[in-house]
């Protein structure tokens, strides 16, 4: 069986559609094809960095992945806002391509910039850490 590394690999698995890892490793084994992310943690947390650094506006699907990456549960997040958890949960579940209200997404990239040091990090630290970021990632918008 033979490993290799795959260019530009397309990471659904993050539940973003525009992020893609410049180099995994690819490796076979006998239940098929597996591929090697070493720190997902960190990964994860370059790719809120990123969703929060360019101003992607907020649907479901960036509210779950950031929510999750920040540990934050539904209820938590419910609370901070003063809506229902249902409320979450929609957002995340059945609106997920739909944009969050103007509102609700200020107070939410507000919140998860505060959350990763985005209000405290002066330009030239927030660009080295961008270009830290493009070499184990892009984000194709």
């Amino acid at each position: 069986m033979e490993n290799k590394i795959i260019e530009n690999y397309h990471y659904l698995e993050s539940g973003l559609e525009y992020v893609f890892i410049k180099k995994v490793k690819a490796i076979n084994t006998k239940y098929g094809r597996s591929i090697n992310i070493p720190n997902v943690k960190e990964l994860h947390e370059k790719i809120a960095f990123a969703i929060l650094k360019n101003n992607i506006p907020l649907r479901g699907k960036e509210l779950r992945f950031l929510r999750k990456t920040s540990g934050i549960t539904q209820v938590d997040l419910a609370n901070l806002l003063n809506v229902g958890q249902s409320t979450i949960a929609n957002w995340e579940g059945k609106d997920i391509d739909q944009l969050i209200d103007h509102s609700h997404a200020y107070f939410l990239q507000q919140f998860f910039r505060e959350k990763y040091g985005l209000s405290i990090l002066g330009p030239s630290s927030m660009a080295k850490q961008m270009n830290d970021l493009e070499d184990v990632f892009k984000i194709a918008v």
